[in-house]
């Protein structure tokens, strides 16, 4: 099985197809494909965030518990 890229590269990786279409330099064949992978990216990256956010709450919670009236 292979490693999912970190998110830092795949948020750089977003980044650049955005690039492209600021640039506007993009055919539209190649637009759809570009278009397609983006959205696969932020549909990871926001997976990841929610993730990482609810891992947060979490540590948070155990924290505040085990530590009342810090």
């Amino acid at each position: 099985m292979t490693e999912k890229p970190s998110f830092e590269t795949r948020f750089t990786e977003l980044q650049a197809i955005v690039e492209r279409f600021e640039r506007g330099d993009v055919p539209l064949a190649e637009s759809l494909t570009l278009f397609k992978q983006g959205m696969v990216l932020v549909q990871s990256l926001e997976a990841e965030l929610k993730e990482t956010e609810q891992t947060l709450e979490t540590i948070e919670k155990d924290f505040t518990k085990s530590n009342p009236g810090d």
